[in-house]
């Protein structure tokens, strides 16, 4: 099973400087082959005999113009391939016309090492390690968690004034063919009276905090999520999204819609069966009905 750990990285200047120019690189790479697969595409829709523009083509054509073009050299060809991978992926699953541009205001850099033997990682104390990267060579970062299974590649990412490195580790597991309970599921609501509620019976409310404690739940909350989601992998558990619409105003027990069955804020009761429960609890338990049957007929 392929699991990620993500990083912020410590570059000295000319790392950072280095970093810059592979994003830069891997853009121009993307938005010329991007160019020149339109323009092929655009040729045999007008009925000229072209050659079809795939990655194997333009990956030929990169190495050939790599060795004239001194600006190409100064990045590593992995990451100059795997851009051209990116886009080849891209334009089969939107197709040619459907991919964007990278604009450089628009884009955030980005560029993948594919290949393990030459990503080395190590710890340095409680709060720091350093991997070493092709033409990068050994780049500081934090310490946040220690990476599990072997590392298959590293994506650097620049994220506002930040660089961070992505580890993609293969931890040896795998996921389970269905949960060990097929039949278990739960419906979440983001209720009205109180912020989170379970089709269970459950309710989870808002409390005052400073805006210290606040941030402290927030990142609490995403590594909770995360770690929700990473179980949802390794047991088998599906997260179904469903369409909200309605679902206060439905009785779970009857079907019956209607506006008034909303008798205030936290009440529901059914204008038509008489039922009666936690207007966010009975939403829950709609959701949770939906998400069912998206999930079984899907």
């Amino acid at each position: 099973m392929l699991t990620g750990f993500r990083y912020r990285l410590s570059l000295t200047d000319e790392q950072a400087e280095r970093c810059a120019e592979y994003g830069d690189i891997c853009r121009a790479v993307w938005n010329t082959a991007l160019d020149q697969r339109r323009q092929a595409v655009q040729r045999w829709q007008r009925g000229y005999d072209q050659l079809f523009c795939g990655y194997h083509l333009q990956a030929t054509q990169l190495a050939e113009t790599k060795t004239e073009e001194t600006w190409l050299r100064a990045a590593p060809s992995h990451i100059l391939q795997q851009t051209l991978k990116d886009l080849d992926r891209a334009c089969r699953d939107h197709g040619t016309f459907g991919v964007r541009w990278r604009g450089k205001g628009r884009w955030k850099p980005s560029f993948r090492f594919p290949d393990p033997k030459q990503i080395t990682v190590e710890r340095l104390g409680r709060r720091w390690g350093h991997l070493k990267l092709p033409k990068l060579g050994w780049v500081r970062f934090r310490w946040s968690r220690a990476p599990k299974g072997a590392v298959r590649s590293a994506t650097v990412s620049r994220d506002g004034e930040h660089w961070y490195v992505s580890l993609l580790c293969e931890d040896g597991e795998h996921t389970p063919g269905e949960h060990a309970v097929p039949d278990a599921a739960v419906g979440i609501d983001r209720g009205v009276a109180v912020a989170v509620a379970t089709s269970d019976g459950d309710l989870f409310d808002r409390t005052l905090q400073t805006p210290k404690e606040h941030e402290r739940e927030r990142r609490l909350r995403r590594k909770f999520k995360l770690a929700c989601l990473n179980a949802a992998r390794r047991t088998g558990t599906r997260i179904v999204e469903v369409d909200p619409a309605y679902t206060s105003q439905t009785c779970n027990p009857c079907g019956h819609v209607a506006p008034e069955n909303r008798e205030s804020q936290s009440v529901f009761r059914c204008t038509s069966c008489g039922h009666t429960a936690h207007a966010d609890v009975n939403a829950a338990q709609n959701t949770l009905s939906r998400g069912w049957t998206g999930s079984l007929s899907g």
